[in-house]
């Protein structure tokens, strides 16, 4: 995965690691105020995100079709929670 990221925005994209010649794909694409990390994890990207969250919330998107918009699942987190994502997995802490 490469991140590129500005003051207010991020972007992602990503190949698959058998593939290593594949033109990269867009994760999720930069908008401005929308700030996120990823991760993989077995057949979905879990992603931090601000998007409709003050304190940030946990999603996950399938691999076959990330995006904000499909199949996102979103885990309820305490309102002043502090939310992390390990290299092995998806984890949130108070």
């Amino acid at each position: 995965m490469i991140q590129s990221s500005q003051t207010m925005a991020t972007e992602y994209s990503y190949i698959r690691a058998d593939q290593p010649d594949a033109p990269f794909k867009l994760l999720i694409a930069r908008e401005r105020g929308h700030e996120y990390s990823a991760n993989h994890f077995g057949d979905y990207f879990y992603i931090l995100s601000n998007d409709h969250a003050k304190n940030f919330r946990l999603m996950r998107t399938p691999v076959a079709r990330p995006g904000v918009t499909t199949g996102k699942k979103s885990f309820r987190t305490a309102p002043t929670c502090c939310s992390r994502i390990s290299s092995s997995s998806a984890t949130t802490s108070c």
